[in-house]
């Protein structure tokens, strides 16, 4: 992890009692014959994006930023931080107003990562299924 992507220190602010929020935004991001999220939707970066669901206040409203058909499934940031994440409430530079970002910082271990990603996923429940379809269809217009 290179210093940029790691965190000063774990935020307090988000605890451990928090449920996160993990928008399911491209079709490979969710397993259909299981009807939950993939690991993929933790893998791409060191680095990903919740939303704090008490702060977020709705599943609805943390939907309204993303396109149609996209999922949301949820964690116990409890969970993260026992699988060696950092949790950090921090602002969402694509969305100054939204107050319910967080950042959850993957070990940094790739060995530790891989573990994280899979647990991550088996730990989460589902809010909204997403609508693949619609994924895919906006995934081929916007290329």
């Amino acid at each position: 992890m290179s210093p940029a992507e790691s965190p000063p220190t774990d935020d307090p602010s988000v605890g451990d009692g928090e449920d996160l929020y993990r928008a399911i935004m491209h079709p490979h991001w969710w397993k259909p014959k299981e009807q939950r999220i993939s690991s993929a939707a933790f893998k791409q970066e060191a680095t990903f994006s919740v939303d704090i669901a008490s702060i977020a206040g709705s599943p609805e409203k943390t939907l309204e930023r993303f396109w149609p058909g996209t999922g949301l499934a949820s964690f116990p940031c409890r969970e993260a931080r026992r699988l060696g994440c950092v949790v950090r409430k921090e602002p969402d530079p694509n969305y100054p107003d939204n107050a319910a970002h967080a950042h959850v910082y993957m070990p940094s271990y790739e060995k530790d990562r891989i573990r994280a990603v899979k647990k991550l996923a088996l730990a989460c429940k589902t809010i909204r299924i997403p609508d693949l379809d619609l994924l895919q269809q906006h995934q081929t217009e916007t290329g």
